[in-house]
């Protein structure tokens, strides 16, 4: 049981402006709550790219950060302004949320799922309609030398799940863990990924298909190697798939069409950013796992090529952002790629902001809409109609910020059920 706390005091010196009293039982049942939208301030140092997989840290920038989480409906009016922050109490956790805990990449309708990076490193699910917590998993045997090592956390079919961790700070002992959800999180199977380079290798995002998962790998000494893991539900074995052309391709997600979607971040203290780009990855048991195709340069993302922040849209289509560069003056962009064509969209520029780190968080997507933070005060919202390569997205009203304080909003994640369009 997660119980409220009366913390009135505690938001003094945090609030840099209160129209209104925030509430002080933020753990109320929301049922109408469609997305979750996480706001903090600027840590110290900036918080890294949102490119999963990727950081190598002993204790992730934000740790110590104050963090809120506030619940939307799907018109984008607040639900619950601070429904869940830093001061919330979590029974049988050591630690909290903060401006480091991560969205999983994917969630079950009706629930908020953390990944928390101080204390036990818990995986956290909460379900919005009734505030009581559905898993609370430490999700490791032996502990881990670097906080924050959870990236990701998919649900199965089957009730359980699979967690993608970081078990030191150089990357070495990246793992994939069965979890037995029903019996409080109990790691069922662990999968080393080690095995899949002779160097480090950073596990990244999950995408669950059928029959199989594909995970996305960061490979620390493999200059201009790209690749993802692939692997089978049943028989608990894992294999590598090489992306020709393309590296770092630590971010993955399972696309409308039954396919995975692949970030490729290339080498990122590279300007011209070699093997930066997406692909397209075939999955499911009908046949051996295969890259369909690699996307490394297009028209649009020449001169903005995709970091982070992947999320997929409808059909075969995905949104990243392109960090900018404050010497250049190049502003953060939000960008649309068809995987399965040459349509793409500019959606969005933003001037970078040095607090941030970037302006433009992680953004979310369902029933038709894309929400994006941005670090500017400002949650954009888009409407996708279509799913080919003709498909079209119109700007929507920004959704209505918190009445109660003045934090930036930096992620965005899917709560409840799919929306209507």
């Amino acid at each position: 049981m997660i119980s409220p706390m009366r913390r009135t005091l505690a938001w003094i010196p945090l609030l840099l402006a209160c129209a209104a009293p925030c509430p002080t039982d933020p753990l109320v049942p929301a049922p109408d709550a469609r997305f979750a939208v996480r706001f903090h301030e600027p840590p110290a140092p900036p918080m890294p790219d949102e490119t999963a997989g990727m950081e190598t840290f002993s204790d992730p920038p934000g740790v110590a950060t104050y963090a809120a989480f506030a619940l939307y409906d799907e018109a984008g009016q607040v639900v619950a302004e601070r429904w869940l922050d830093t001061f919330t109490p979590l029974d049988a956790v050591i630690g909290t949320v903060n401006a480091a805990t991560r969205f999983a990449t994917r969630t079950p309708d009706g629930q908020l799922t953390l990944l928390l990076a101080d204390g036990l490193r818990p995986a956290l699910r909460v379900d919005v309609a009734t505030g009581e917590p559905t898993l609370v998993a430490p999700t490791w045997v032996a502990a881990p030398t670097a906080a924050g090592q959870l990236v990701d956390l998919a649900p199965l079919p089957d009730g359980t799940a699979l967690a993608t961790r970081r078990r030191a700070p150089d990357g070495l002992g990246g793992d994939l863990v069965r979890l037995d959800v029903a019996n409080g999180g109990a790691v069922l199977e662990s999968v080393a990924l080690s095995a899949l380079s002779s160097g480090r290798v950073e596990p990244g995002t999950v995408a669950v298909v059928e029959g199989r998962a594909v995970i996305g790998l960061g490979l620390l000494d493999e200059p201009g190697a790209g690749a993802v893991a692939v692997y089978d539900l049943e028989r608990a074995t894992v294999e590598r798939v090489d992306v020709p052309g393309l590296s770092n391709c630590a971010q993955v997600v399972r696309l409308a069409s039954g396919r995975v979607g692949a970030l490729c971040a290339g080498d990122l203290a590279d300007p011209a950013r070699a093997g930066v780009g997406f692909a397209r990855i075939e999955a499911t048991l009908d046949a051996p796992p295969a890259v369909l195709d690699g996307r490394p340069e297009s028209t649009l993302f020449r001169d903005r090529a995709p970091t982070g922040a992947l999320v997929a849209l409808s059909g075969e289509w995905v949104a990243a952002v392109s960090r900018g560069d404050p010497t250049s003056g190049r502003p953060d962009a939000l960008i649309a790629v068809d995987l399965a064509s040459d349509a793409a969209t500019l959606l969005l520029e933003a001037p970078f902001d040095e607090a941030f780190g970037g302006t433009l968080g992680a953004g979310a997507f369902a029933g038709g809409a894309l929400w994006w933070p941005s670090a500017r005060g400002v949650i954009y919202r888009f409407a996708m109609t279509g799913e080919d390569a003709a498909a079209t997205f119109d700007a929507l009203e920004p959704a209505s910020p918190p009445g109660c304080f003045s934090l930036s909003p930096r992620a965005v994640s899917v709560v409840g059920p799919a929306p209507s369009p």
